[in-house]
């Protein structure tokens, strides 16, 4: 959301305009009721009653790219679409890409706030992702889901094993997770794209870390199967030197910006452009 005032003051030999944005950025901390407070757990919370679908929830965007006019041999060059499936993290780093990607990929976010691979009462990816392949026809998926689950008994996921998956500490969470990714990635290639999939940043939280590396863990397995699919890693982008969480990372221009909010969750702004970056990256190699 952004606010705009502007205020003239005449001058025989002046007109000075000042314009002040102040543009408030609000990540709500995906947090499982009773947690600690240190422990900002990637869960969904409210949860919906019945499946909404994505014009009741966050409504998916094709994002138009604001980008010089093309000349010369570019300007009959082909446009690509690129689909972008998963959370609010994926979301909110889809203008970014965008922007990055420049007019020769039209970008279709379909990220959806909240959602995750074992929650189709949150959002039911099983039954929306066939439709936007279909629609869309992309030449890449971008897949970006940092782990959120679900703290209503009635919408928690039942297992192969035919047990429910209790929360996101047990083995049979990260388990169950990479036996959707497969299914997913598997309907993605089928369709005739490629695949970028993206490893999640890292979390504060200790206890939250070994669960997001068991779904890292995941994924490179996921894509060790398919030669289609390339990695692109989001703590590359905005963790430490060794991987760790931190709240600041170098800008270009020498200085320091912050790339987590303050529900240590979310990426701010700099953390939004860095994240783009490397699935750019990725969506390059996964082109060569």
């Amino acid at each position: 959301m952004s606010t705009t005032s502007v205020q003239t003051r005449p001058s025989p030999f002046l007109g000075l305009v000042v314009v002040a944005v102040v543009v408030v950025l609000a990540g709500a901390a995906l947090v499982t009721p009773g947690a600690a407070q240190d422990e900002p757990l990637p869960t969904t919370a409210p949860v919906a009653t019945t499946a909404p679908t994505a014009s009741t929830t966050v409504p998916p965007t094709t994002v138009p790219v604001p980008a010089p006019a093309p000349t010369g041999a570019s300007t009959s060059a082909t446009v690509h679409d690129v689909l972008l499936v998963g959370d609010s993290i994926m979301r909110s780093t889809g203008p970014a890409l965008a922007h990055q990607l420049g007019a020769r990929w039209r970008v279709h976010n379909e990220g959806v706030n909240g959602s995750g691979l074992l929650t189709p009462g949150v959002f039911n990816w099983s039954r929306h992702l066939p439709a936007s392949l279909s629609r869309f026809d992309p030449d890449i998926v971008v897949m970006l889901f940092i782990g959120n689950y679900t703290a209503d008994p009635a919408q928690k996921w039942v297992g192969a094993d035919g047990r429910q998956v209790p929360d996101i500490y047990t083995r049979s969470f990260a388990r169950e997770w990479g036996r959707q990714a497969e299914r997913f990635v598997t309907q993605m290639i089928r369709s005739g794209s490629d695949v970028v999939l993206v490893l999640p940043p890292p979390m504060i939280s200790a206890r939250v870390q070994i669960v997001t590396d068991r779904l890292r863990a995941e994924y490179r397995a996921v894509a060790a199967r398919h030669p289609e699919v390339t990695l692109a890693d989001a703590t590359t982008a905005v963790g430490g030197p060794h991987g760790e969480w931190v709240a600041t990372r170098p800008t270009a221009s020498g200085g320091w910006a912050p790339v987590r909010l303050a529900d240590t969750v979310h990426l701010a702004a700099h953390g939004r452009g860095l994240v783009a970056r490397e699935i750019r990256f990725g969506i390059v190699r996964a082109r060569s």
